[in-house]
């Protein structure tokens, strides 16, 4: 039994593409494309351009367990310029600020029960940027303990 499920958002900040195939009952592939601008807090832009895909299986061998990985790669560019009140430096030559990241993550979930799961991930991620000491890698593991009522 092969399911596919294909869905896209468009809007005036965020474009993004979404393909999922199930190529068995336990088996399920999905595929994300996107394109955002986003606000954020910087002295040398006022929005980033982010450009990205992602990749992900999940395997669920029972009704109570699933195994799920991913691969995201993304590409920020740093657009606008923040409004400042009062200038007090010469103006001097600023490079547009580029990153690149990308993050590898594994998880595993169990369900013993309709109101009790456990979930525990490893992340590994790292950006490199076009400006100096902006680069940086991490480790992150986590366990998440939910319970529903």
């Amino acid at each position: 039994m092969k399911a596919s499920r294909r869905s896209a958002i468009s809007t005036a900040q965020r474009a993004e593409r979404n393909y999922a195939t199930a190529p068995s009952a336990k088996v399920l592939l999905r595929f994300a494309a996107y394109r955002e601008l986003q606000a954020i807090e910087d002295l040398s832009a006022s929005y980033a351009l982010v450009r990205g895909g992602e990749f992900g299986p999940a395997w669920a061998p029972t009704d109570k367990m699933v195994f799920q990985a991913s691969y995201i790669y993304e590409e920020r560019t740093f657009n606008g310029s923040p409004v400042v009140a009062v200038v007090t430096v010469p103006a001097v030559a600023v490079i547009a600020r580029e990153d690149r990241g990308s993050i590898a993550r594994v998880a595993a979930g169990y369900r013993p029960g309709n109101h009790f799961e456990v979930v525990l991930s490893y992340e590994h991620g790292n950006r490199s940027a076009n400006v100096a000491t902006f680069d940086y890698e991490y480790n992150l593991g986590t366990l998440h303990l939910i319970a529903t009522f």
